[in-house]
């Protein structure tokens, strides 16, 4: 499972290539569903990470790394004060935190 807790292109590249291999289910606030339709954004995701692809490779000849981000379909959308029940007994809350990540929340783990 995936959980997208802000759209920089570092946190949110590698989204569409890990539901292609695993297939992992993504989740994120409504703020950065509507983020990753945006066109200009999906753009944007796609120059800084082919900008970063040379450097990379020098560490890992992966997949991952040569496969070129596509936008994807959020499974969920989170809001503050849901909780996601993984494996274990593992928990996951969002937490609104407005001032952290221009508005986006925090994920706590107990």
């Amino acid at each position: 499972m995936a959980f997208i807790t802000h759209v920089h292109f570092d946190h949110c590249g590698a989204i569409p290539y890990l539901k292609k291999a695993f297939p992992a289910s993504s989740r994120c606030v409504q703020k950065a569903k509507d983020i990753l339709k945006r066109p200009n954004a999906i753009k944007l995701i796609q120059q800084l990470s082919a900008g970063v692809e040379d450097v990379l490779l020098e560490f890992d000849d992966a997949e991952l790394v040569r496969d070129p981000f596509e936008p994807f379909e959020i499974d969920r959308v989170l809001q503050d004060g849901d909780v996601v029940e993984l494996e274990d007994g593992l928990r996951v809350q969002v937490l609104a935190t407005p001032r952290a990540h221009l508005g986006f929340p925090e994920l706590l783990c107990a």
